[in-house]
């Protein structure tokens, strides 16, 4: 499934749903990891995360759709929008919109970061950083660290 029939589909759900033209676009977006999909009122635009339909399908879509419609629709006709409102909360439970996206699997590993070690040739004070760096000494600020590797190495200076 691309954008143009993400689009199609959201004209349809809307149109079946709540019997009313969408009028915007709709679109995947490939960097949602924990959320379903999200609505840019202003310029009727509908994001849905691919994750998401990768992993649980077109139904699951619908549901996003609907609810985010939801949203869209109470704006246009100038009501509260958001999810902790009375008109919200009435109208996805009447067009059966979930409140949330079924959850998304995440990376089976977490990311794991490089560590970089640094010591002081005139102090011999070490230090280790998630970034590598060029600066002077944070204790005597005489000489600039020296870069010692990604691992703790045993032998001073």
């Amino acid at each position: 499934m691309n954008d143009s029939s993400l689009t199609q589909l959201t004209e349809a759900v809307a149109r079946d749903t709540f019997g009313r033209s969408f009028g915007g676009r709709a679109a995947f977006n490939s960097r949602f990891r924990s959320r379903g999909g999200d609505v840019n009122v202003k310029q009727s635009l509908i994001r849905v995360s691919r994750r998401l339909y990768e992993e649980h399908g077109q139904e699951a879509v619908i549901g996003v759709l609907r609810h985010e419609l939801c949203h869209l629709f109470l704006f246009r006709d100038g009501l509260p929008y958001t999810h902790r409102s009375k008109e919200f909360k009435e109208l996805a439970a009447a067009v059966d919109a979930p409140r949330f996206a079924p959850p998304i699997e995440r990376n089976r590993q977490p990311r794991r970061y490089r560590r970089f070690y640094y010591a002081c040739p005139v102090c011999g004070s070490r230090f280790k950083t998630n970034a590598k760096i060029h600066a002077p000494c944070p204790h005597c600020h005489q000489a600039t660290l020296l870069y010692t590797g990604t691992r703790k190495t045993t032998h001073p200076l």
